[in-house]
């Protein structure tokens, strides 16, 4: 009788990425990890993996809370939040195309004082890849700026989106 072979560790980098591997193969994965430069470059794994963990954290909140709202220049914004986690997920739909040198960012707005929570990355298809936003308090907002790329971010522009959290 022949013994199943175990997969080549070259193909379980998507599959580690997105947290769907675990047991001996987990531990052959990060073994093969530490010494292989091309795996480790791919998706930037543990920066990849650690953010699609926090996104399916707040997609699957027991408290998860769906909003949706127009953004003044076009499109629109998606936010699942989830106020356990104090922590949300943000995706854009329709966003206009923004010339060089600027980029779209996102903040939480509230009695914490303005916090840059991230910038959105270039839209795909016109959609944005899913953003995660930590340390919600009570009473935030969120909100979309266009900013300056490489402007250090103390302060916002006029927002084109203020979202309130209070759902």
């Amino acid at each position: 009788m022949r013994t199943p072979r175990r997969p080549e560790p070259h193909t379980l980098a998507g599959a580690y990425a997105l947290d769907a591997i675990d047991g001996p193969d987990r531990a052959r994965f990060e073994r093969h990890l530490a010494r292989c430069l091309a795996c480790a470059a791919e998706h930037h794994l543990s920066s990849a993996r650690q953010s699609a963990h926090a996104i399916a954290e707040v997609l699957n909140a027991p408290d998860a809370v769906l909003l949706t709202a127009r953004v003044t220049a076009g499109g629109t914004a998606t936010v699942v939040m989830s106020r356990q986690d104090r922590a949300l997920v943000f995706t854009t739909d329709g966003l206009p195309p923004l010339g060089a040198g600027h980029c779209y960012q996102l903040w939480l707005m509230g009695q914490a004082g303005d916090r840059p929570a991230g910038v959105l990355p270039a839209p795909d298809h016109r959609m944005t890849s899913p953003v995660i936003a930590t340390g919600l308090a009570a009473g935030d907002w969120v909100a979309l700026t266009v900013e300056p790329v490489g402007r250090s971010p103390g302060s916002a522009t006029a927002p084109i989106l203020m979202l309130n959290l209070t759902a």
